[in-house]
């Protein structure tokens, strides 16, 4: 990955697009990373696995919703008798 100043880059911008297509680059300003420059097929990658990444948070938050009413509802439902069953298959 290639690193430029922040007025490197904006002498060179040209150069920096080019670049861009074929490696990330790093662009600093007083010594510190400031902005990461990539290509359009780079951030459609990283789009798409965002994207997928936020459905499966989604999938998994509308799952452990509909399983905790059904555990809730289970479990309110069970006897000290119950219990002490399910206890003793466990040891």
């Amino acid at each position: 990955m290639i690193t430029l100043t922040s007025t490197d880059a904006q002498n060179h911008f040209g150069e920096v697009i080019d670049t861009a297509q074929r490696e990330p680059v790093t662009v600093t300003r007083r010594g510190r990373p400031l902005v990461f420059i990539i290509s359009a097929e780079e951030y459609a990658k990283y789009s798409e696995s965002r994207d997928r990444k936020r459905g499966a948070v989604n999938d998994y938050q509308n799952y452990m919703k509909r399983v905790e009413g059904k555990i809730s509802s289970a479990v309110n439902q069970l006897t000290d008798e119950d219990i002490n069953t399910l206890v003793h298959e466990l040891r």
